[in-house]
């Protein structure tokens, strides 16, 4: 099962659940069991599956098939980032409309409660998008310019695709 799918059938709750209860160097999950391949570790290549009762890996036979319905857990980690991105707004289409109303330059944005700021980032400043021009800010960072607090509008764009595959999953309309 992919990420996408996961997050659609169980929620972006259980799937939070799934992430947080990986131990270290978990890859996969699949059926309440996480794998990894030990051989990164410097093993021959093969399957360890983590055991609570020893609290370790373990050596795992498992074949293809197992391995293709497993879930990785980097691209299920992107996938509840992406469907959180998006419920900041009230609806994805204010999520799309930030990325098409985003000002000539814009590189980031951060959704506020009631409109959405964009900012450009060099190498050396920032400037911000007062609704005509952009400027630089002339005072302190606060809450409201601190540029940390900003996510790139390309992230923005991946989220909205994760989103829409996600519901397209929950639609029953995904191929």
């Amino acid at each position: 099962m992919n990420a996408h799918k996961f997050v659609a059938e169980h929620g972006v709750e259980e799937a939070k659940r799934v992430l947080e209860g990986a131990p270290e160097g978990a890859e996969l999950f699949h059926t309440n069991t996480y794998i990894k391949n030990a051989h990164s570790e410097g093993h021959t290549d093969y399957l360890a599956r983590w055991s609570d009762g020893f609290k370790d890996w373990v050596n795992a036979s498992a074949d293809r098939e197992f391995i293709n319905e497993s879930i990785d857990l980097s691209e299920l980690k992107q996938v509840v980032e992406s469907v959180e991105i998006v419920n900041k707004f009230d609806n994805v289409q204010q999520a799309t409309d930030a990325i098409k109303n985003a000002p000539e330059g814009a590189t980031d944005y951060r959704k506020l409660s009631c409109s959405t700021r964009y900012i450009k980032q060099s190498e050396r400043f920032f400037e911000w998008w007062d609704g005509g021009n952009w400027r630089r800010p002339t005072a302190p960072f606060t809450d409201e310019t601190h540029i940390l607090r900003f996510t790139e509008l390309s992230r923005l764009e991946k989220a909205i695709a994760d989103y829409e595959i996600v519901e397209s999953y929950k639609e029953n309309q995904h191929v």
